[in-house]
Order: C-alpha cells, then sequence, then structure tokens
C-alpha cells in the first residue's frame, strides 16, 4: 500500500512540475519575443546570412548582406544576427553603414535589432558614420521616414 501511495505522489509531483515548466517556458517565449522560437524561415535566413558572410568578395557580401536587410518581413531573429557578420566580414565602413540604413529603414525593423546596432555602433571608426546611423534610428523612433511606423 506504501509503495502505491508513494508512486500516486510522484506522479501528481512530476505533473505539477510539468505543468510549471511548460508555463516557464511560454513566459520566456513572450519575454525574448519569439527571438529563441524554432522557426525554418528564420533559420534559412540566419544560414543565408552566415553563407553570404563566408564569401571571398567583398562586393558579393555587400549585395548579400543589403538584400536580406532590405527583405520586407524579416523576422526578429536574422535581424539581430546580421549585425555582427556585417561588421566582422565587410571592409569598407560605408557598406557598413549602407546595410544597416537599409535595416533601419525596414518596414519590420525591431527593437531587438535596433539594441544590437547601438550595442556594435563602438566598432565604426567615422564620428560621421555613427551619426548617420543614430539619425537614422531617431527618425525611425519618431516615425518620420517614409511614414515608417515607430518602433520606440
Amino acid at each position: 500500500m506504501r509503495k502505491y501511495a508513494l508512486l500516486l505522489l510522484v506522479l501528481v509531483i512530476a505533473a505539477g512540475v510539468g505543468g510549471c515548466i511548460q508555463e516557464v517556458g511560454k513566459g520566456i517565449d513572450e519575454f525574448t519575443g519569439g527571438l529563441f522560437e524554432s522557426n525554418p524561415k528564420a533559420e534559412a535566413t540566419i544560414a543565408e546570412i552566415n553563407a553570404v558572410a563566408k564569401l571571398k568578395s567583398d562586393l558579393a557580401m555587400e549585395e548579400g548582406f543589403k538584400a536580406i536587410a532590405s527583405r520586407k518581413g524579416i523576422s526578429i531573429a536574422p535581424q539581430v544576427h546580421l549585425v555582427d557578420p556585417v561588421i566582422d566580414n565587410l571592409y569598407y565602413e560605408t557598406v557598413k553603414v549602407e546595410v544597416f540604413l537599409l535595416l533601419v529603414n525596414n518596414p519590420d525593423f525591431c527593437h531587438q535589432a535596433k539594441k544590437k546596432i547601438l550595442d556594435r555602433l563602438d566598432k565604426l571608426q567615422s564620428e560621421s558614420n555613427k551619426q548617420a546611423i543614430l539619425k537614422a534610428i531617431n527618425k525611425r523612433v519618431i516615425g518620420v521616414k517614409n511614414n515608417i511606423p515607430p518602433v520606440n
């Protein structure tokens, strides 16, 4: 009898903990804004960004990164992921700025990408380039550029 009571107690505890874990998982997804959710389209775009970053030609990387940054419907994770390869792999700073400006002016530009760009802004050498990005973000935040909805 004691074995059955103990088994029943273990099952009840396991069921309760399982429900808590599921709720915690939902809360994490809400907190991260879907940044880590499994999304085949986002995963494919991230793989594309990684492939573009491995190209030997700076011009080819420029074209690839610009195409991705301006893509309509680009989700959060690829936007965030794009920042590091652009900073780390493109040679010309002006091209890096052009890619970031395309991303900032993309209607799907998100808070997480904005933060990532601002976090890496110190990697640019030119103050005027930093200011250009900050100005574009500021215009984007207040919704001035091309009737783009504000991101703030």
